[in-house]
């Protein structure tokens, strides 16, 4: 056997191993993304499972929402008239039958209202400034899952 035919036959060597090296990796890439695929597929289902139920909550809410919204000046005129700031004389023998009193004491009512009304819709307004305010490098921090670019959302694979 000459010189020749050895490096030859080496060469031979070294390009099937090189070549089954590169065959086990494409392998072990292939069962890396078909688990990838499946648990991609168990989220979209369990995604689409929320998404249902959310659909359904979202319409019960607005039901709900319309009710509230009917019955909420019957309420707010049941409990003016039932409470001690507004007199209603209840029959013939009273004196002013039919004239309704309201006490001194209703402008402690209406300023407690509005007062609580404005601090509520303030918290609110102050709130959705502050969250609209949080820096990338924070919310990315916070969710490091996520890297956001150019107000586009990507999942970061390495971090899966």
């Amino acid at each position: 056997m000459t010189l020749q035919s050895r490096a030859e036959r080496t060469s031979l060597l070294l390009s099937k191993l090189l070549e089954y090296r590169k065959v086990d990796k494409m392998n072990g890439n292939t069962i890396v993304l078909t688990r990838m695929e499946t648990v991609a597929c168990s989220q979209r289902d369990h995604l689409k499972h929320i998404l249902q139920k959310t659909g359904t909550e979202s319409r019960l809410t607005k039901v709900l929402t319309f009710i509230a919204t009917v019955y909420m000046p019957a309420n707010l005129i049941a409990a003016i008239f039932s409470s001690d700031l507004v007199h209603v004389p209840s029959g013939p023998a009273e004196p002013d039958f039919g004239i309704l009193h309201v006490r001194k004491a209703m402008w402690v009512y209406a300023v407690l209202s509005v007062t609580l009304s404005s601090i509520t819709f303030a918290s609110i307004f102050i709130y959705r400034v502050w969250k609209s305010r949080i820096p990338r490098k924070q919310l990315e921090a916070t969710l490091p899952m996520l890297s956001i670019k150019d107000e586009e959302m990507t999942v970061n694979p390495l971090l899966i």
